[in-house]
């Protein structure tokens, strides 16, 4: 190193913690990546069936920790074999929906970036799997012929949990910024506000359009070529 050049310095504190935060936060997400595929390869290992990447990756989100109910929800919308065999999507969807409806995040408004990012691993399967949802309604247009009253309940039950998963996604994005990790103490009072949280007027769309679905996508094509036996290639 010449005599003009200067060391590296040590990062500031807070640098460094909001950096922990943001590996806590990508670890926890990635964990719910993997272990939601793993179990999706156990369900799709039993059963031949095409499916497409995409479908793929909204399925995976549905994959908790009841191996019975994913087989439920994957044999309803795939049917039991190449021909679809016993195939009924609207009865899928209604145990997609079912899931959704169970979940119960509480007020995450006001969590600092240490509980978000301890909490990463519940939110990021609560977006992903709100996320999948709207994806796959929207697809096969379940609310199509709903009655209006009942439609009515569920999209305020569904708006609840897409203002959640919007939070947590734009707080996701911000606390995994470098530039937000490297603010100082005046800017982070400001911080708290962007476009997203100002717009709130179409929150299903922000959802869907705000979660990353590279690492899904990635898994779900690396599933494609292992297996061969989906569509998609």
């Amino acid at each position: 190193m010449s005599r003009t050049e200067k060391k590296p310095g040590k990062e500031p504190g807070h640098v460094q913690q909001e950096k922990a935060y943001a590996a806590l936060l990508t670890a926890g997400a990635t964990k719910v990546h993997e272990d939601a595929f793993s179990l999706l390869r156990d369900v799709l290992a039993r059963k031949q069936v095409l499916c497409e990447k995409d479908e793929l990756c909204d399925f995976a989100a549905f994959m908790g920790k009841d191996a019975l109910e994913a087989m439920d929800i994957i044999t309803l919308y795939l049917g039991e074999d190449e021909k679809h065999t016993g195939m009924n999507k609207s009865a899928a969807l209604d145990k997609m929906l079912e899931s959704v409806l169970s979940l119960s995040p509480g007020n995450i408004k006001d969590y600092s970036d240490k509980q978000l990012s301890e909490n990463a691993s519940e939110l990021e399967s609560i977006a992903w799997r709100v996320a999948a949802f709207d994806n796959l309604s929207e697809k096969y247009r379940y609310f199509e012929d709903m009655e209006p009253g009942k439609k009515k309940r569920i999209s305020l039950k569904l708006s609840k949990l897409r203002n959640v998963a919007n939070c947590y996604l734009v707080r996701k994005g911000r606390i995994t910024d470098p530039a937000y990790q490297k603010r100082t103490g005046d800017e982070a009072g400001i911080a708290g506000t962007s476009s997203f949280e100002k717009n709130r007027s179409n929150l299903k769309k922000m959802v869907q359009n705000n979660f990353d679905r590279t690492e899904p996508e990635k898994i779900a094509q690396e599933m494609i070529n292992e297996r061969g036996k989906y569509e998609g290639r």
